[in-house]
């Protein structure tokens, strides 16, 4: 729901409150970022036609981890990356879709 209230006689500025407009932005970015990073999963050996589900099971930790890394731009040489917001945002969404996964296989 969108509300405009202009007070032009008062000298209110326009106040715009938008519900649900940023969840919408929200959930957008968080499906780019994993969608770039099963991307970047089926990048690597062996892993062309990997879903999801595969790409974070225990058997693919280094493959998991190494996308990661390549997504949020690591450097080994000075061992910081050049996204870190990135990494730490994708670790927390791997992790709540694990979780999700376990849940659902119960």
């Amino acid at each position: 729901m969108v509300w405009h209230l202009l007070g032009s006689s008062t000298g209110w500025q326009k106040y715009v409150h938008v519900k649900g407009l940023k969840k919408k932005h929200y959930i957008r970015d968080k499906i780019s970022e994993v969608t770039r990073f099963l991307i970047q999963v089926r990048q690597q050996e062996g892993m062309d036609t990997a879903c999801l589900k595969d790409s974070i099971s225990p058997l693919h930790c280094s493959t998991c981890l190494t996308a990661a890394k390549q997504l949020a731009g690591f450097d080994q040489q000075t061992a910081s990356y050049r996204t870190p917001s990135l990494a730490v945002k994708l670790g927390h969404e791997l992790k709540e879709i694990g979780q999700n996964f376990e849940k659902t296989s119960n």
